[in-house]
């Protein structure tokens, strides 16, 4: 028998810098109502959506709670 560890339920995720500064949209467009969030941190929601078959609203609480983890100042785009 090993001494390897199983860790379940053990999730990492990792976030450059890039896409927590690209996660909001930018608000500089003219034309129609405003984005709020960039095309990336809807896309990112939605794959999680899809990986861990969430429905939308625990989407948004899972990616919440994520960035309350990580201490960072970003929202979850209402899908």
């Amino acid at each position: 028998m090993s001494n390897l560890s199983i860790n379940r339920g053990d999730l990492t995720l990792w976030l450059s810098e890039d896409v927590i500064q690209s996660w909001s949209s930018d608000l500089s467009q003219t034309l129609g109502r405003p984005k709020l969030y960039s095309d990336l941190a809807i896309e990112t929601a939605l794959t999680l959506r899809l990986l861990f078959k969430l429905p939308l609203r625990q989407t948004e609480g899972f990616l919440t709670s994520i960035f309350r983890g990580m201490y960072i100042e970003a929202r979850a785009p209402w899908i």
